[in-house]
């Protein structure tokens, strides 16, 4: 699974005032990896003009992942659900030639967390015949009863 995105009229400049979405949804098992092979939009300190903004999730409750403009995007960006949302918007001036990247999925890694081990204390125990029997040992009754004879 994977793809390509790129800006309205790439490699050409965007139009102006432009709003893009894409959202990419995959099975459950799956993350989603996007990588930017050219990308050049109009610069700015804090991306107010034109941008990329990368998000997890549905578009309806997204996470920011990244905004990127000018030159000097991330180039590689991995979501960590199954579902990644991408916004490009432009402005009403300056356009550049835009971007492509391309996104392809990924096995997602679960990560186990390993349950706590809980020691065994001394406590009441069931012997071999059902009934509890109180004798602070840390084996089976079973395995204390075996006799050893030497021959």
């Amino acid at each position: 699974m994977s793809g390509v995105m790129q800006s309205s009229r790439y490699p050409e400049n965007y139009p102006v005032d432009l709003l893009c979405q894409w959202v990419i949804q995959l099975p459950p098992q799956y993350r989603i990896r996007l990588e930017f092979m050219d990308f050049e939009l109009e610069a700015s300190t804090s991306c107010q003009y034109d941008f990329v903004l990368v998000m997890d999730g549905s578009p309806s409750s997204p996470t920011a992942l990244g905004k990127f403009c000018g030159n000097s995007s991330k180039s590689v960006v991995d979501s960590r659900t199954n579902v990644m949302t991408v916004l490009f918007k432009s402005d009403e001036t300056k356009t550049k030639r835009g971007f492509q990247a391309y996104w392809y999925a990924q096995p997602a890694i679960i990560n186990v967390t390993p349950s706590p081990i809980t020691p065994k204390v001394p406590s009441t125990e069931i012997n071999g015949t059902g009934e509890y029997q109180n004798d602070n040992k840390f084996l089976p009754n079973f395995l204390t009863d075996i006799v050893y004879s030497q021959n």
